[in-house]
């Protein structure tokens, strides 16, 4: 799947997030992600339960557009059940890792994230 132009320019736009595109490529419980500049991150998790359990959490959101702060309470609603999480692939040029596992490790099969438009908080710089 790839990311799309509209999420670019709204992360910088809205967010104010130096937001660049990448490619997530999911088989089974991988991911690869690859961003424009060649870039990859793959990862693997799995669930070491079948429970599950719903759960709502608030996401402070804060951003710099146009020299100003800005601030959202955004909203994520999953079902999720205990999971490990490995890191398999960390580019070199990105910072070193100290572990490449979770240790508080969560699955979701479905969530969704509503994040409302931001709202400039504090004076401008």
């Amino acid at each position: 799947m790839r990311d799309q132009a509209a999420s670019q320019l709204g992360g910088q736009h809205i967010w104010g997030l130096p937001k660049r595109l990448a490619t997530f490529d999911w088989q089974d419980k991988r991911v690869q992600v690859t961003d424009d500049r060649g870039w990859t991150v793959t990862a693997t998790t799995q669930p070491t339960t079948r429970v599950a359990m719903p759960l709502v959490v608030p996401m402070a959101a804060f951003g710099i557009v146009d020299t100003r702060l800005t601030f959202a309470l955004a909203a994520m609603r999953a079902t999720i059940s205990p999971a490990s999480f490995q890191i398999l692939d960390w580019p070199e040029s990105f910072p070193e890792l100290t572990t490449r596992t979770g240790a508080l490790s969560f699955t979701a099969r479905r969530f969704r994230i509503t994040a409302p438009a931001p709202h400039p908080i504090g004076r401008p710089r």
